[in-house]
C-alpha cells in the first residue's frame, strides 16, 4: 500500500509545500497506515484532519487563499478514489471520510458539497470510457482507475442513506456505466479487455447501489410500480450470460452478473413492499 500512498503525494507536485496541504496529506496518509484504527476511526481521523486543514488556512493565511484547502482536500480524496480497487479496507474509510465530510455544519461542509466537478473531470476524461486505445501500455492502468472511480461513487451511493442529494447526485453515472455494458454489441472495435471491464462496472453499481438507482427510476414518469427500463437492464443482464463466450466474459464477471441480477430482484422485492 506504500505504492498507493506514494501516488497521492506524487500527483500533488509544488501544491505539497502549502501547509495545509501538507496537514491533509500526512494526516491522512497517518489515519489509513494507522493498525489501531478501525474503518470507521480512520475515516473520522481523515475528517478530522481535512477539517483541520481548513481551519489552519484560515488562521494563517491571507484571504485570496481561501476555500484552496478544500480543493486540495478535495482532489486528495479524488485521487485515493482512483488508486484504492473495491473492498479495500482503505476505500471504505475513504467513502465514509467523505460522507462525514458532506455532512459538516457551516462553510466547510458547504463548499465540500460542490466537489462533484472533481469526479466527473475524472470519469469524463477516461479513455475506456469512450472505448479508446490510444496509449496500449497504459490501457490496464486506465482500466483500473475507472473501476475504481465507479466502484468508489457506487458506494458513495449505496452508503448514502436518506441523503438524497448525495443519491441522486451519481446515479447518472449508474446509467452511463450500464448502457455502455448492455451495448458492447453495437461497437465491434471494443478491445475484450475493455468489455470485460464495462460489465465489472455496470455490475459494481447493482451490487453496491441497486435499490437507490431503482429508486431513482421510479421518481420518474413509468407505466409500472417497476420502471421498464430496470426490467429491460434485467433481461439484458440475462442475455448476456448466456452470451458470455462470445462476449469473453471470464468466470469472475459472469459470477458478477448472476449476483448483479439477483441483487436488482431484491431491490425489486424491497421497493415493492414500500
Amino acid at each position: 500500500m506504500e505504492a498507493i500512498l506514494d501516488s497521492i503525494n506524487a500527483n500533488f507536485g509544488q501544491r505539497r509545500d502549502y501547509p495545509p496541504t501538507q496537514t491533509a496529506l500526512k494526516g491522512i496518509r497517518s489515519a489509513l497506515e494507522s493498525p489501531l484504527n478501525t474503518t470507521d476511526g480512520k475515516a473520522k481521523t481523515m475528517a478530522g484532519y481535512c477539517r483541520l486543514a481548513f481551519e489552519q488556512e484560515l488562521a494563517t493565511q491571507p484571504v485570496e487563499c481561501h476555500g484552496q484547502a478544500v480543493s486540495e482536500v478535495q482532489k486528495i480524496i479524488r485521487q485515493l478514489s482512483l488508486v484504492l480497487p473495491a473492498n479495500h479496507p482503505w476505500q471504505d474509510a475513504t467513502v465514509k471520510c467523505m460522507h462525514i465530510l458532506r455532512e459538516e455544519p457551516g462553510e466547510f461542509g458547504g463548499i465540500f458539497e460542490a466537489s462533484e466537478h472533481y469526479f466527473v473531470d475524472a470519469l469524463r476524461s477516461n479513455p475506456v470510457r469512450w472505448g479508446k486505445v490510444e496509449e496500449p501500455a497504459n490501457i490496464q492502468q486506465d482500466i483500473e482507475k475507472w473501476k475504481n472511480l465507479n466502484s468508489f461513487l457506487a458506494r458513495v451511493t449505496g452508503t448514502a442513506g436518506g441523503t438524497e442529494n448525495v443519491r441522486g447526485r451519481w446515479i447518472p453515472w449508474s446509467k452511463d456505466a450500464l448502457h455502455r455494458a448492455l451495448n458492447v454489441g453495437a461497437n465491434t472495435n471494443l478491445e475484450a479487455d475493455i468489455i470485460e471491464c464495462y460489465f465489472w462496472v455496470a455490475t459494481e453499481w447493482l451490487l453496491c447501489a441497486a435499490y437507490e438507482i431503482l429508486v431513482e427510476l421510479s421518481s420518474q414518469k413509468d407505466d409500472a410500480p417497476v420502471p421498464s427500463k430496470w426490467r429491460t437492464w434485467m433481461d439484458k443482464l440475462i442475455e448476456a450470460c448466456a452470451n458470455r463466450h462470445d462476449l469473453g466474459l471470464s468466470d469472475e464477471v459472469y459470477s458478477r452478473i448472476l449476483d448483479a441480477v439477483r441483487s436488482m430482484a431484491v431491490a425489486e422485492a424491497r421497493l415493492v413492499q414500500t
